[in-house]
């Protein structure tokens, strides 16, 4: 990560190759891609993520990741797409990226009620793998209403004429 953070490709590629060699895992074809997108090549670091995608469609990290990269980019259509694909992959106790992701995705969008439809399940997967009070669950609750807040509100009879 440091080396394509400071752009040494070059070393970067070797290290890639090496961890090749020891285990060929989907970090391969994602390390290429950050390579290539380091070297101002999208091009070909989209390949290298398709990919990782390709090689690995059963496995939730590599998906997961790919939707990420997509998020990154602004394309944020394909990355609920990627996001959505990774979620029932998961496998218990479940992490909550793949709601909080969309949910980040969808305000972005200007879709509050997908945004608050993620909130949601990401508290159902929190009581169900992982606490039933406290903060997290609190924090979720308060993600809700702050979401619920920035809705529109319809007028009425009182604040039409206002």
């Amino acid at each position: 990560d440091l080396l394509i953070a400071d752009c040494r490709t070059a070393e970067a590629r070797d290290y890639a190759e090496k961890m090749k060699a020891v285990e060929h895992s989907y970090h391969y074809e994602m390390y290429m891609g950050y390579i290539c997108q380091a070297e101002c090549d999208l091009p070909h670091a989209m390949q290298w993520w398709q990919k990782m995608v390709d090689n690995y469609p059963e496995k939730c990290q590599p998906v997961f990741e790919y939707g990420s990269i997509l998020a990154k980019l602004g394309r944020y259509q394909e990355a609920l797409e990627y996001f959505r694909k990774a979620q029932p992959m998961r496998s218990r106790p479940r992490f909550t990226d793949c709601e909080d992701a969309i949910s980040q995705i969808c305000v972005i969008l200007g879709d509050l009620d997908g945004a608050i439809d993620a909130q949601k399940q990401m508290l159902t997967i929190v009581k169900e793998d992982w606490a039933t009070e406290g903060e997290l669950v609190d924090g979720i609750y308060r993600k809700i209403r702050q979401l619920e807040q920035l809705k529109p509100q319809s007028p009425t009879l009182d604040n039409r004429n206002k």
